[in-house]
Order: C-alpha cells, then sequence, then structure tokens
C-alpha cells in the first residue's frame, strides 16, 4: 500500500490515538467500497472525540500478482489499494442504511511508519478491548462450511446427545451426518485465519466476537458449543462400537486439532487478566502459529500478559533484529526464570538459524559472560546438535 502517494493522512495526534474507518452504507453489494478516516483518541472514551467502533479479526492473504485484479476502497476521496481478503469482508461487512464504525490494521495503520506500528501494536490489547465488539472474518464458504452457521445442525447433534439409546434406524443416519461435520469442521480449523499469531490476543482482548463466513454469522461461543457436541456425539459412537470404522482417521485427527485450537483460544479469553508469565504465555501461543514477521511472536502476545515488569520494559521496536529481541526478552524474563530453558524457547519461538543463535550468543557473552554461561553452554549444544529446544531442526543462516 503506497502510504506515501495515496494517504493524505498525517502522523497521529497523541500516543492514545488511533483511526478507525467510517464504511459508508449501501443497499447495493456491488456498489464501490468508499469511507473515511478519522482519528480518535482512546483515553477519551463515550465522547465524540473517540465514538464506538468495532475490530476487524482477519488474515491478510497474499500480496496480489500483477496479472491479478486490483482491489480497493475510496478513503477521503482517494482511491486506496487493498488485498482481496479484505475487499470480500468490508463488502460483507458494510451496513445498508447507516455507516459502520471499524479497526483496520491495514488501514488503521500506517505500515510504512515503523515508530507508529510500533506505537500502535504497543495499545493494540487496549484497541481491541475498547471495541463494543469483535468482527472475525474466515472468508466465503468452502467445503461446506455452510453446515457449521446453520442452526438445525447443531439442534440435530445436541438432540442425538440427549437421546439415552439411539434406535439402529436413527445411528446409520447420526453417524453418516456425524461424520460430514467432522470433515467439514476439520477443514473449517485449517484456514489460514486460525493459524495465524496475532489472532490468539484479538481474540482473548476483543468483546463478544462475532464469526462471519460469507453472508452468515454465528457467536463465538455457539460455534464452541457446536463443536464441543460434536465431539460428545463422536466419542458416544466410538464407545457404543457403531460405526467406529465409518469416520475417517484423518478427518478425525483434523477435527481434534481443530477442537484442541478452540480451547486453546477460550482459555486465552479466560486468563487475559488471570495469572500466568509470559514465558507460558508465548510458549502456548505462539509455537505452532504463523506471522509474517518473526518479531510478532513476542509482539503479538504482549498484550496476554499479566507480568507488569514485561509489559513496561519490553517495548515494541521494528528497527531492530530478531536476535537483539531474542536478548532484550531473556534480559527480563531471565530474572525470574530458568535461563537456559527460557533461551531455548525465545530461540524456538523467535525461529532463530544458527546465525542468529550464534549473534545472541555474542550479545550475551558482552553483557555478563560469567552469568550467562550456562544459557550460553545450552544455546551453543543446539548450534552443535543443528536443533532448537523443541528437538526442531534450525533454520539455515
Amino acid at each position: 500500500m503506497l502510504w506515501n502517494v495515496l494517504w493524505p493522512l498525517g502522523p497521529l495526534k497523541t500516543p492514545t490515538a488511533t483511526r478507525i474507518l467510517y464504511l459508508f452504507p449501501s443497499a447495493d453489494f456491488n456498489a464501490p467500497l468508499q469511507g473515511y478516516l478519522q482519528e480518535i483518541d482512546l483515553s477519551k472514551a463515550g465522547g465524540d472525540e473517540c465514538p464506538e467502533y468495532e475490530c476487524l479479526s482477519y488474515t491478510w492473504g497474499e500480496p496480489p500478482q500483477a496479472s491479478e485484479p486490483f482491489y480497493s476502497i475510496v478513503i477521503n476521496l482517494r482511491k486506496v489499494a487493498i488485498r482481496e481478503n479484505l475487499f470480500q469482508a468490508l463488502k460483507r461487512l458494510r451496513l445498508q442504511s447507516y455507516p459502520r464504525m471499524l479497526w483496520i490494521d491495514a488501514l488503521s495503520i500506517r505500515q510504512d511508519d515503523l515508530l507508529e506500528k510500533a506505537q500502535q501494536v504497543q495499545m493494540i490489547s487496549k484497541i481491541f478491548h475498547q471495541a463494543i465488539r469483535l468482527l472475525v472474518w474466515l472468508g466465503e464458504h468452502a467445503d461446506g462450511s455452510e453446515m457449521l452457521f446453520s442452526d438445525e445442525a447443531f439442534i440435530a447433534v445436541a438432540n442425538a446427545n440427549r437421546k439415552e439409546l439411539m434406535a439402529a434406524s436413527d445411528s446409520t443416519t447420526v453417524e453418516e451426518s456425524l461424520g460430514e461435520m467432522m470433515t467439514v469442521w476439520a477443514k473449517f480449523a485449517s484456514r489460514p485465519y486460525w493459524w495465524r499469531t496475532w489472532i490468539v490476543q484479538e481474540i482473548a482482548c476483543g468483546r463478544d466476537p462475532l464469526v462471519h463466513c460469507g453472508p452468515d454469522s454465528a457467536e463465538w461461543g455457539s460455534l464452541a458449543g457446536t463443536q464441543m457436541e460434536v465431539k460428545k456425539l463422536h466419542q458416544r459412537i466410538e464407545r457404543s462400537h457403531t460405526g467406529y470404522a465409518k469416520f475417517d482417521s484423518t478427518a478425525t485427527s483434523s477435527f481434534d486439532n481443530g477442537l484442541r485450537l478452540f480451547i486453546r483460544l477460550g482459555a486465552s479469553r479466560a486468563a487475559r487478566s488471570g495469572e500466568g508469565n509470559f514465558m507460558g504465555t508465548i510458549g502456548l501461543a505462539a509455537v505452532g502459529t504463523k506471522c509474517s514477521d518473526r518479531r510478532d511472536k513476542i509482539y503479538a502476545l504482549l498484550g496476554l500478559t499479566a507480568d507488569e515488569n514485561v509489559r513496561e520494559r519490553l517495548k515494541v521496536d521494528y528497527s531492530i533484529s530478531v536476535s537483539e529481541l531474542a536478548f532484550r526478552v531473556l534480559e527480563i524474563v531471565g530474572e525470574s526464570g530458568h535461563r537456559p530453558t527460557c533461551a531455548g524457547l525465545i530461540r524456538s519461538v523467535l525461529g532463530l538459524d544458527q546465525s542468529e543463535t550464534l549473534d545472541f550468543i555474542e550479545k550475551l557473552r558482552n553483557v555478563n559472560e560469567t552469568h550467562y554461561e550456562d544459557t550460553m553452554e545450552y544455546l551453543q549444544r543446539g548450534v552443535r546438535n543443528g536443533v532448537d529446544a523443541l528437538g526442531n531442526p534450525l533454520r539455515d543462516s
């Protein structure tokens, strides 16, 4: 996105400011997207300087190729390029009669201004928590996902669970429907959105998440409840030994992975303001997730920690290297934890390659070689063996 060419907005006026998009209404689904960006001050919630708004949680998707269609929105009378997934989301979320106020990272933050980006990321948990609702965009329907947003599907599974005994004539139908639903769930949970590092904090901090897929929407609790009912029925049928072989093992495994993902995200919501150290947070949330910038494996989770020491001392800075970030994190969390273990987890989460790991070790040596002697030996052993703390091969330099 070419902010310097397309964007008429200047820098934010205060440290507590951000921008929201006023998305203009239209009764015509195919009408061009239009709106304007307005600066708001989060410290003045409820007043004219900070009206109510919603936050959008989505995945950016790949940048378009030259041969692909150009997607845009007219903002403040200027045409701005956006990616396809955001274009689809705004088309679906646009209201017919009145504007919708949205905070959207790609538009609300000047992405080419590293100082503004760092400042906004530092306060991202506040931005999401202060919004009146979190809107989750999963993309258009695919692979039968319409079923997951159907009240009839949930009622059918719930009713089957409530039956003390299923008649033989009913069991085959229930098992076939259940197998289909598990397959649909498995594909739904494999969508790129669910594996973004950022969504852990967004789901945890956002209020009343409403999940959108195509023209349909469902409350977060409703979707999670449907998934739990499916799992309960699956376990019940397996215990009864009826139709055990009818369930595809790959789909079952993928469904279980998706269920664990929903449980993890639900736990992050419950524990947002609770106990837990920062290393435990990133160990639970960052491993196995994806982000375009490895530094966000740390920055994307700052809003989840209850450790004020981490919140105060670890500042978002996109000008530093990943090895420098690893060093800064260890300096803070190593004061209260086992340094070698913390260093190994940090290396794994940030995906340091051998060269970056050696740079990490050198930074420790320059500060206090004796203080970090055990930690450096632990990291050097990993370099010699070519594996990280989780046993994964180190990235090539």
